[in-house]
């Protein structure tokens, strides 16, 4: 069911987050900078109207990821640590101080994939807008964009001398194809086998067995002549 704002209703018992927020904090003024009708009218739309009951408020859901990015918190921390703040409580829209985990930690990442082809998108868009709105940055700041890929995942795998063989060749097989050369057995399936079972060897710590199974394919395929496997 689509997620439904709480009503700003206050209670004779409970502590008054405005009592005890200092208004000139920053995170207290980025939260009245923050188009947050905008965004539960975007992330609304990804949820199904009358089905199950109401999903948790968007400003709770997307605050929180707000400060998991800021803080570099996990999404376990983020939720423990909203309890204990009161900044944190009111820049995610509530009212009055909650002595109780907003939502479980998990909620976070079946959001994400709820959200992450049609929404996501949004929240960099909107933090940029609030932050021309601030005068925090400029437009011209964004002229140029420098992208670090230092931490990202590289395809890279170790060198072993199995590898090497295996994709020597692989090319040598088709430079032989590109010059019209005729071999009488390729063996490329022979060499791919080998090469599993050698990977399986060294895995069991079966080094003998696993150099034995190199040497065979590697020995075969340095007397292949004419025709193709």
């Amino acid at each position: 069911m689509k997620p439904q704002e709480k009503p700003a209703q206050k209670s004779l018992f409970q502590i008054s987050l405005n009592h005890v927020c200092d208004p000139k904090n920053p995170l207290y003024i980025l939260a009245d900078q923050i188009d947050w009708q905008s965004l539960h009218n975007i992330f609304s739309e990804l949820y199904c109207e009358g089905n199950g009951r109401p999903a948790k408020s968007v400003r709770l859901m997307v605050g929180l990821h707000y400060l998991k990015a800021m803080y570099g918190e996990s999404d376990e921390s983020v939720v423990m640590k909203w309890v204990e703040n009161p900044y944190w409580q009111y820049f995610c829209g509530e009212t009055e101080f909650q002595h109780e985990f907003p939502i479980e930690p998990t909620s976070m990442t079946k959001w994400r994939k709820r959200s992450e082809k049609n929404g996501l998108s949004e929240l960099l868009t909107q933090t940029i807008a609030t932050g021309l709105k601030v005068k925090a940055v400029d437009k011209k700041d964004f002229a140029r964009v420098n992208v670090d890929t230092t931490v990202m995942e590289k395809a890279i795998t170790y060198p072993t001398d199995a590898k090497l063989l295996y994709k020597m060749l692989l090319r040598l097989l088709k430079l032989a194809k590109e010059k019209n050369v005729n071999l009488r057995q390729s063996y490329t399936r022979k060499a791919k086998a080998s090469f599993i079972m050698q990977h399986r060897y060294r895995h069991a710590r079966q080094s003998k067995r696993a150099n034995k199974e190199v040497r065979n394919w590697q020995s075969d395929a340095r007397h292949g002549s004419q025709g193709d496997e």
